[in-house]
């Protein structure tokens, strides 16, 4: 990816050495670390503390998750390339497509290899395979990290909570409010195929909800399985709101925890277009981003179809896929 340098303001450099005699997540075995702090004008608060990220506060993180600016992640992935961060995504072995399609393609690049982040003085480990949050102190994290990533809860400075809880609650407050929650999402439409004939070139659409313990998100794909060559255009790949009759501008909703909150995410019915694409493993996938927050769901109604209009001609998808749980607001 292009360097962005204009938005980078390099502030502080502080030397901060760690020792251990095993793996500590701050570092190589047996070896010191550097810590080093930079700041960047929309990631408040965020550094690199040996292979992994951290948020200077629980309000940085906050900011940053929730700052509707899909710019966030060019701008991430400039300060993992400046500071060498090894995300989620680049383990060595590579990660399985298996383990790939459980993670959320923005959250993975805010994670190490072990699934680790940083957020004030906690040290948080999400086990999506397992529906499993772990978190610790970063006080011992040399000495609880190996525990922490394997969430040996017989460690008691090992907490676990499950990837449907608001975490942000403990670390905002030190308990989790209870409020009802609404279930995942992970839905497939049938297949439109560019070719008349052929079955190896397709497009599918995915509704996700993705829950995370402390990063929630609900997004809609478009997702090109190609033969010899992708698409040269992608804007002839949209998708369609199942329109409200009540309420067009409310056709697709989402209100997030606490249940007394007043803060949903709103869409209009109708047909919209996608918001970014990207190539994974040679396959195309379109994004469109419906609601990204640190705090889970309480409700929500979404229906949506794939369109189409490939050589084939003009296609919708056979069936609204979608859910809806305690969507009258």
């Amino acid at each position: 990816m292009k360097k962005i340098t204009s938005y980078l303001v390099i502030s502080i450099s502080i030397f901060v050495f760690w020792s251990c005699s095993k793996k500590d997540g701050l570092g190589n075995i047996n070896s010191q670390t550097l810590k080093t702090q930079v700041f960047i004008d929309t990631i408040r608060g965020l550094e690199k503390v040996g292979s992994i990220l951290r948020f200077e506060t629980t309000d940085d993180y906050v900011e940053f998750v929730e700052d509707t600016s899909q710019m966030k992640w060019e701008k991430l992935a400039d300060f993992s390339t400046e500071k060498g961060f090894v995300n989620y995504f680049q383990q060595s072995p590579a990660i399985t497509n298996s383990d790939s399609s459980l993670m959320d393609e923005d959250f993975g690049q805010l994670l190490n290899v072990d699934g680790v982040l940083i957020i004030g003085d906690k040290a948080i480990k999400v086990d999506k395979p397992n529906e499993s949050v772990y978190i610790t102190s970063m006080q011992n994290l040399n000495l609880n990290y190996q525990d922490l990533i394997i969430g040996d809860t017989l460690n008691k400075s090992i907490f676990h909570f499950s990837t449907s809880d608001d975490v942000i609650d403990y670390l905002y407050l030190g308990f989790i409010e209870k409020c009802g929650g609404s279930d995942d999402i992970d839905v497939t439409s049938n297949k439109l195929y560019r070719f008349q004939g052929n079955e190896e070139d397709y497009v599918e659409y995915k509704a996700r909800y993705a829950k995370f313990g402390i990063f929630f998100s609900v997004k809609i794909y478009a997702i090109h399985h190609y033969q010899n060559s992708h698409l040269s255009d992608y804007d002839n790949l949209r998708f369609k709101i199942k329109v409200d009759d009540l309420n067009q501008y409310k056709s697709m909703r989402f209100r997030p925890r606490p249940c007394s909150g007043s803060n949903n995410v709103y869409h209009h019915g109708g047909n919209r277009i996608f918001q970014k694409v990207y190539d994974r493993n040679g396959v195309v996938y379109l994004v469109f981003v419906a609601y990204q927050r640190v705090r889970s769901l309480n409700g929500y109604r979404l229906w949506m179809k794939g369109l189409f209009n490939g050589a084939a001609g003009a296609q919708e998808t056979s069936e609204w896929i979608g859910d809806e749980v305690n969507s009258n607001f």
